[in-house]
């Protein structure tokens, strides 16, 4: 009688919270999935490789990015990503485009006027979590800009992404041409 009523009473507790802690998982699981929804293009091709495109504000990302895309204009300002010609941030949130089987991420530059690196950061994040990975990073740096500043920030990405960023790390000089 009475041990039987404790004993389906504990049972009945257990199995709710079972279930509780069941409903709050799959929760968790819709949310995640809902989240990364947006991304299932990238996640389904495993052919597609996926480059992103780092660095400061006004060291030639998306100039770079369009001679990836196949711009072979004088500027490099024909291609899919706007280029300033004033160190301005052109870029505000990331920027992709598919050509073949490789698509570009132009992220936002660091130290832009608007100061929403971590904020861009996060949105990066978010991305390569949805897409499921990534092939390359291409740090892009303007010659002679390899300041204390942008080392803080290589040490910021790398605490994010973990030491595995520098086994996909490239970089890229730019403005050559104007001297060292």
């Amino acid at each position: 009688g009475e041990l039987q009523t404790q004993k389906d009473y504990i049972v009945s507790n257990e199995f709710n919270q079972i279930h509780a802690e069941k409903v709050e998982l799959e929760q968790k699981i819709q949310d995640e999935e809902k989240k990364i929804e947006p991304y299932n293009a990238e996640r389904a091709d495993e052919g597609n490789k996926l480059v992103i495109l780092i660095g400061n504000t006004g060291h030639g990302k998306s100039s770079f990015g369009n001679r990836l895309m196949g711009d072979l204009s004088i500027f490099a300002n024909k291609g899919p990503y706007t280029t300033s010609y004033d160190n301005g941030s052109c870029t505000k949130s990331l920027q992709k485009s598919l050509k073949n089987n490789l698509s570009i991420i132009d992220c936002p530059g660091w130290n832009d006027s608007d100061g929403d690196d971590r904020g861009h950061t996060n949105n990066l994040c978010e991305f390569l979590r949805g897409c499921g990975g990534i092939n390359a990073v291409v740090l892009v740096i303007k010659v002679g800009k390899f300041d204390s500043n942008f080392k803080d920030k290589l040490k910021y990405i790398e605490y994010v992404f973990d030491t595995g960023f520098w086994e996909h790390l490239i970089i890229v000089l730019t403005h050559i041409d104007k001297g060292m």
